[in-house]
């Protein structure tokens, strides 16, 4: 798995490309932690949640 850094300017906030297969298929994640502190945050399915990171993919059926 490969990793690109991604520059947020955001202070506690680290964001990166990771770049991965899934069932034979390139797939990329950005992936945003908080470095290790807990944050509050909205998920569109969950509500509110406290998360020390979050992710975003796309993984084809």
């Amino acid at each position: 798995m490969n990793r690109r850094p991604i520059k947020v300017g955001i202070d506690g906030v680290e964001a990166e490309i990771l770049y991965h297969q899934y069932k034979g298929c390139e797939m990329k994640t950005l992936l945003v932690s908080f470095m290790g502190e807990v944050r509050r945050v909205l998920s569109t399915m969950d509500g509110y949640r406290r998360v020390k990171s979050v992710a975003n993919v796309y993984v084809p059926a």
